[in-house]
């Protein structure tokens, strides 16, 4: 029977192998992992294979998976001794946090919980080899502290989401284990001897030699964690802890006693436990920017302008394009096929709108994508501002969302970057703005007396073009398809940090915008559009006292919405921006 397995840490040493075997047997995986120790070279020859999805985000964050899952197994957390002093703070969230907030997932979904602790809860101990009956003896407050108590506290929070919300629960406390894609540098014991012997070193080995360890070959491991998760047994227990070699106290690293260097073929033949590595660890390829980021480009009777934003995402080193054509008449649909044949169109037959489309699209893209680039086609994109957006999301793991500075192409500044108004801005923006658009309610809104050369955390950005973490998209649903068009992107960031995410603006990536060329063909109809849209995201977001208000927010909008058709027809020029 094929289950949906939710693997944390899926792109580390032992989540990736996990992964591998998941597939292999026929279950479906999502793995899950904010890269901070895993690495993307572990599971890249698994992305395209049916069943595998890849979700990079930290899972002390809100974990948000759409759809049934079966199993959730939590192996997500720092675990080399080098860790200790450089990440403590993350070990203790994601032991502490991400248990919870992956319990929480199990309990939601009814799903078994798998949770990979470690020797470590025993701390230094005082009885050898430990009995699972043994409690062990931990410094709380030593440097290994912040991964022993990490993962008792991780154990206790399993427990007690067993007995009180009555979730069907596992628990592995690993023991050495050694085998392809460990990290080099990790300072355990297998990684160091391998690492010295390749590098024709001395091997060094600490203390006086006599102190023990058990080894155990990653193969043997992932067997072991798939019978159990797969077994009636409810709670922990120990693997790889009943053979042992001798390899130096793990406690005591001081007075390093060095030895002849040993042929890499003669390491890990000592302990009973340990076996020769088979044909593993084949290089893959790394996987690039094209490969995690994809655009979703939404269009509407703008063949040309749409053809030029494509051009420019090509040359940004954007690879996968979905275009979703919202029935347009101007032959848009079939000129991309005849000029860029890579680029995916979906004519959707009729106008799903702006929000309706982008989900349409995002519903669509590859299991390889984790970044979406949602653009306008009336976007240029100018060179470097990709990659300018994904670094960013890469080096700050809680921005859900990220958006660029955005200029006319007459050089002038579009305020992209924006706050929520509060009602007095709100109003005095609505009404004032058709007569004074420099009003000072208008000028708080729109930030304009703020540095826009500045990146910083804001509100909300336009939903003109920005890159967004799938994992934060399928957090909140992405688009809310009442929205037709307008404030859609006021309402998706709005719920992006009601989730915890930072919606980040930077400037350090800059495109050209040529506003309206969409929505200026049918003028009246968006009017109309952007006024229904203004009272959906005030009914939705007014909350206690507020919501006595809302008939009068009707009113107000009704004559907003007659203002501003008197100016387009008065005037010939596009309404008030939203």
């Amino acid at each position: 029977m094929t289950r949906r397995v939710v693997v944390s840490g899926g792109a580390g040493f032992l989540g990736s192998h996990l992964c591998e075997s998941l597939l292999a047997r026929g279950d479906e995986v999502v793995a899950i992992d904010n890269l901070i120790t895993g690495r993307l070279e572990n599971i890249a020859h698994l992305f395209g294979q049916p069943g595998f999805v890849f979700q990079r985000h930290d899972v002390s964050n809100h974990v948000h998976v759409p759809g049934d899952v079966d199993a959730v197994m939590h192996l997500a957390s720092p675990a080399s001794p080098k860790d200790f002093t450089e990440i403590p703070i993350q070990i203790l969230k994601v032991g502490s946090l991400g248990t919870h907030n992956l319990l929480g997932l199990a309990k939601d979904k009814r799903a078994r919980f798998f949770l990979a602790s470690t020797s470590e809860v025993y701390g230094d101990p005082l009885v050898h080899p430990q009995p699972e009956t043994y409690w062990g003896n931990v410094n709380p407050i030593g440097p290994r502290g912040v991964y022993d108590e990490a993962k008792r506290f991780g154990e206790a929070m399993v427990m007690a989401y067993h007995r009180h919300h009555g979730v069907d629960v596992r628990i592995v406390r690993i023991f050495n284990t050694y085998g392809p894609r460990m990290r080099p540098d990790d300072g355990r014991v297998v990684s160091n001897l391998l690492t010295q012997a390749l590098a024709g070193k001395p091997l060094t080995v600490y203390g006086d030699g006599s102190q023990t360890r058990s080894f155990c070959y990653v193969d043997d491991e992932i067997r072991g964690f798939l019978a159990l998760l797969d077994s009636d047994h409810v709670g922990r227990v120990e693997l790889g802890d009943r053979v042992r070699a001798a390899a130096g106290r793990r406690s005591d690293p001081a007075s390093p006693r060095h030895h002849a260097g040993a042929p890499a073929a003669a390491l890990g033949a000592g302990g009973g436990a340990a076996r020769r590595p088979g044909s593993h660890g084949r290089v893959v390829p790394g996987v690039g920017v094209s490969e995690s980021v994809a655009a979703v480009i939404v269009s509407y009777n703008v063949r040309e302008l749409l053809l030029r934003c494509i051009a420019a995402l090509r040359e940004d080193g954007v690879d996968e394009i979905i275009v979703v054509d919202n029935q347009s008449r101007d032959g848009s649909a079939d000129a991309v096929r005849r000029n860029d044949p890579e680029v995916a169109v979906y004519e959707t037959g009729r106008n799903l709108g702006f929000g309706g489309g982008v989900n349409y699209g995002v519903a669509r893209l590859s299991p390889s994508v984790t970044s979406i680039l949602v653009v306008n086609p009336d976007v240029v994109v100018e060179p470097g501002s990709t990659k300018a957006l994904v670094q960013l999301l890469e080096g700050q793991p809680d921005v859900g969302l990220v958006a660029p500075l955005i200029e006319t192409p007459e050089g002038q500044l579009y305020p992209n970057a924006r706050t929520f108004p509060n009602l007095l801005d709100a109003t005095g923006h609505a009404f004032l703005h058709f007569v004074w658009p420099s009003n000072p309610f208008s000028r708080r809104y729109k930030m304009l007396d703020w540095d826009h050369a500045t990146a910083a955390d804001v509100d909300w950005v336009a939903g003109t073009h920005f890159l967004i973490r799938r994992v934060a998209w399928d957090a909140v649903g992405g688009f809310d398809e009442d929205f037709f068009m307008y404030l859609e992107d006021v309402d998706l960031c709005w719920r992006l940090r009601q989730a915890g995410w930072r919606v980040r603006y930077e400037p350090a990536s800059r495109v050209v915008h040529d506003i309206g060329r969409s929505t200026d063909q049918t003028p009246y109809r968006m009017i109309l559009a952007h006024h229904q849209s203004l009272y959906r995201y005030v009914s939705k977001t007014w909350t206690g006292r507020r919501r006595g208000l809302l008939p009068v927010a009707a009113a107000a909008v009704a004559l907003r919405t007659v203002l501003a058709m008197v100016q387009r027809a008065v005037r010939g020029r596009p309404h008030a921006a939203p």
